[in-house]
């Protein structure tokens, strides 16, 4: 018998892909149905023509269409901007439950664009409305999203597969202006990492308190956590909340 229906977004760079290594399976192999899909503009690796022209509005809308597709609110699990897209989802939407996994913070990118700032990297790709220059070599990729310990067999499967990301999308991420909606509504797991350098955890506990929501932080793992070494602990410890009972009167 089947549980309810979990919906994965994906962040920026990445694509369907990122879930169905380890998520997917794991989340079907409990009795949920998984939906993944590619965000506009990234069903394919490397540079994107036309990508800096998506919004993170075309992104929301994206989400819209697949959980429109379904026959029961679903729960949605959203990566790092794709926690943001949840959360401007939830402005106008409602879901069953509501995961935001390493995800923006309610009050945006500021914060991490500041600490990028400090790579030789950053200046060129921004100055160059070309985002893709952030994560396209393995130095890069590992700095940005994974442990030390991930294996370099790994590191260049992930990071080939990665894809160019929006300016204007980066540009909405800067300052969201996020209504609160159905986000106090439902039930909401707001879980960081301890060794994220993109979203830290000070961070992370900001967006939990902001809506109320159940935080996890888990150790010895990075941003990526659903692919990052100790990725099984990610995805037991959502497991687990999804299925808790509900306190009884």
């Amino acid at each position: 018998m089947k549980k309810e229906t979990i919906v994965f977004v994906h962040g920026a760079w990445h694509g369907k892909w990122c879930w169905e290594k380890y998520f997917k399976p794991t989340f079907s192999s409990h009795g949920y149905d998984v939906v993944t899909f590619n965000l506009p503009g990234h069903d394919r690796s490397g540079k994107v023509k036309g990508i800096n022209k998506l919004s993170i509005g075309d992104y929301v809308r994206a989400l819209e269409k697949e959980v429109q597709k379904l026959d029961a609110p679903p729960i949605i699990i959203g990566h790092s901007m794709g926690g943001l897209i949840v959360q401007k989802f939830l402005e106008k939407n409602s879901c069953k439950k509501a995961v935001l996994l390493a995800s923006v913070p309610q009050y945006g990118v500021i914060k991490t664009t500041l600490r990028f700032l400090k790579k030789p990297h950053a200046y060129p790709a921004l100055l160059g409305f070309n985002l893709y220059g952030l994560v396209d070599s393995l130095e890069k990729s590992r700095e940005a999203f994974f442990s030390k310990g991930l294996s370099d067999a790994d590191l260049k499967e992930y990071t080939n597969q990665l894809c160019a990301e929006s300016y204007l999308a980066f540009l909405n991420m800067l300052l969201p202006s996020i209504k609160i909606n159905h986000h106090l509504n439902i039930p909401m797991l707001v879980i960081g990492g301890k060794k994220d350098t993109i979203f830290l955890e000070s961070e992370v506990r900001d967006t939990a308190k902001h809506y109320q929501a159940d935080l996890i932080i888990v150790d010895d793992i990075a941003h990526d956590m659903m692919l990052d070494v100790n990725h099984k602990k990610v995805s037991q410890e959502i497991i687990k909340w999804l299925e808790q009972k509900p306190p009884t009167a």
